[in-house]
């Protein structure tokens, strides 16, 4: 089992939430692809993680049994106060979100994958990729990207219970778990999951082969209608950047040696609240690695399994 080995920051890309009335409805994709420095809200802009030093994952609020919910008040004082679902802890202390075997109804197409039971808990996947290129402006701002190369896509599996990641990778991709309405995850130490293949990126600004997973709360998410509390200068708030928590690791070649642990005590780069609050998990998400100031497009190939927490 591989623990976290390292922490870096990457810019983080843009992170999405659907609400829907049903399953069918909830799952979704965008393809829209990040530019610049933005905000955990709809809108398909990426955000830079600040660097510092991690913090220990907090929370405030009673006790309650595995399965069951409980309202928690925000110990940073931002006054989040949606009732978020404990995950039932099941074998070994892992408490499984989703398992990728099941495949999402109505028009949300072939390779979406939905977990959970509306309305107590529930949500999908969701991908992006940039198409076009772009290089920085005359102020250097912005990414070099080469995304008319790439030809990355998203493959479900349910009956395998995978969902791998393959193509040209010319920018910014990856995808991620939203959750309705979120996840009370004070009863566990970290989140878990098992990620293998190639990467295939070599320049990075690190080892190459490193993909970065960022956690997003209600108190750094700028989403009104889904509970967050950032308040974005859209919604009238002084603030234009919520950022998630973030960490990054290596990806094992094999299922076998693909598990990875991730303490929520060693995530970074969150915002404004600087305290990881995992009593309001709102979405998870993956991203491959890009070095924005120049880089070669490259091939990947790598499968996701069994997400959810350890104790």
């Amino acid at each position: 089992m591989n623990s976290i080995m390292t922490i870096r920051n990457l810019p983080i890309a843009a992170t999405v939430f659907v609400a829907g009335a049903a399953m069918a409805a909830a799952c979704t994709t965008t393809t829209a692809a990040p530019t610049g420095n933005g905000n955990n809200s709809s809108s398909a802009t990426s955000s830079t993680s600040t660097s510092g030093t991690s913090a220990a994952s907090t929370g405030s609020g009673s006790t309650s049994s595995a399965g069951g919910t409980q309202t928690v008040a925000d110990s940073g004082g931002t006054g989040v106060t949606t009732t978020c679902t404990v995950p039932p802890i099941g074998d070994g202390g892992f408490a499984p979100l989703i398992t990728f075997n099941t495949q999402c109804g109505g028009d949300a197409g072939p390779n979406l994958a939905c977990f959970g039971t509306y309305p107590t808990l529930y949500g999908g996947t969701f991908s992006y990729s940039n198409t076009t290129d772009s290089t920085p402006n005359d102020a250097g701002v912005g990414c070099t990207t080469f995304g008319s190369q790439s030809t990355f896509a998203v493959t479900l599996n349910p009956t395998a219970d995978t969902w791998t990641w393959s193509g040209v990778v010319g920018s910014y991709v990856g995808g991620g778990l939203y959750i309705v309405p979120c996840v009370n995850a004070q009863a566990f130490t970290g989140i878990q999951f098992t990620i293998y293949g190639t990467v295939g990126a070599t320049e990075d600004g690190g080892t190459g082969d490193e993909v970065q997973v960022s956690i997003s709360d209600l108190e750094d998410w700028g989403v009104p209608s889904a509970g967050g509390v950032c308040p974005l200068a859209t919604d009238g708030g002084p603030l234009t950047v919520c950022n998630p928590f973030s960490a990054s690791f290596p990806v094992a070649a094999t299922a076998a040696d693909g598990v990875v642990q991730i303490p929520f005590s060693s995530l970074v780069g969150g915002g404004p609240d600087t305290t990881f609050d995992p009593a309001h998990i709102i979405q998870i998400q993956w991203q491959l690695p890009w070095p924005c100031t120049g880089g070669t497009p490259y091939t990947t190939n790598v499968t996701i399994q069994d997400v959810g927490f350890y104790q």
